[in-house]
């Protein structure tokens, strides 16, 4: 591995554990925040409440569903997920040349949504899930569109604003027909470039209730920056809030403390004709 590559893999190496330590610190904070936390048995705002951190739990009711200003989409749901996908030529070898679809950024959506008498910030939605794949489009919004299945086995749907159609990955090598190239090289000089987009979201027929803390603020429960956006599938008591944040945080560290040390690790460690060399002698 060149000198570069190691560098830059002990950087974000120690930038991780950096993240792990910062996340241990980070427990005791929150810990007592949440201890302080007000836990409501029913989401009513109350202007004692006013500027505390407040615990709900209940099922969300949408008050206006997501919409994607980019695209135009109406997405009848609290939360969604975009994944844009874009055409491209990823192999690049005189024995192989392959083109497949690409996904690129993903960006998090957010409707309008209520938990008892509490609006939920747009900060606290992004932490909801969205896990299903989308396929109720409104027929008039995507009229200028071309709307086909990613995979007719899930039932996955992409949209495609730019029309074409949604080809699986081509590849040819070296040895192959002629008609295996051009066969390639035609689907390529359609589709290269073109934009494909799917939609993951937060389905209410597969969730309940959640357990929501946020800062009470009028009729709207914000983030509070010191917990950040929690949110727990199922009615959880105060206690088990604590842990489930404790437990959380542990998760996250740990994993980040690991694979700080492997990247370290991987950078410290010499090339194989090094050590051979080093036995030699």
């Amino acid at each position: 591995m060149k000198k570069t590559g190691k560098i830059i893999l002990a950087v974000l190496g120690i930038a991780l554990i950096a993240l792990a330590v910062k996340g241990m610190l980070e427990i005791p904070g929150q810990k007592t925040v949440l201890e302080n936390a007000v836990y409501l048995d029913e989401a009513m705002v109350l202007p004692e409440n006013e500027g505390k951190l407040v615990i709900i739990h209940g099922v969300p009711e949408m008050i206006n569903p997501v919409y994607d200003e980019e695209l135009g989409l109406t997405i009848d749901a609290i939360k969604a997920y975009r994944y844009k996908e874009t055409y491209k030529q990823t192999g690049f070898t005189d024995e192989e040349k392959k083109w497949e679809w690409v996904t690129g950024e993903h960006t998090s959506l957010t409707g309008r949504a209520k938990i008892g008498e509490f609006e939920l910030d747009a900060e606290i939605l992004i932490a909801f899930p969205a896990e299903s794949d989308y396929t109720d489009f409104d027929a008039e919004e995507v009229k200028d569109y071309v709307l086909t299945y990613k995979s007719v086995a899930t039932g996955e749907v992409v949209v495609l604003p730019d029309g074409g159609y949604y080809a699986d990955s081509k590849v040819v090598r070296e040895g192959d027909s002629y008609f295996n190239w051009l066969g390639a090289y035609a689907v390529a000089d359609r589709l290269e470039g073109k934009t494909a987009y799917r939609y993951k979201f937060y389905d209410f027929d597969k969730h309940g209730e959640h357990t929501v803390a946020g800062i009470q603020q009028g009729r709207l429960l914000v983030k509070d920056e010191t917990v950040g956006a929690l949110v727990r599938e199922g009615v959880l008591t105060k206690d088990k809030v604590l842990s489930s944040n404790r437990n959380s945080i542990l998760g996250g560290t740990v994993c980040f403390l690991c694979i700080g040390i492997v990247l370290i690790a991987v950078a410290l460690r010499k090339p194989k004709f090094q050590r051979e060399k080093k036995g030699a002698a």
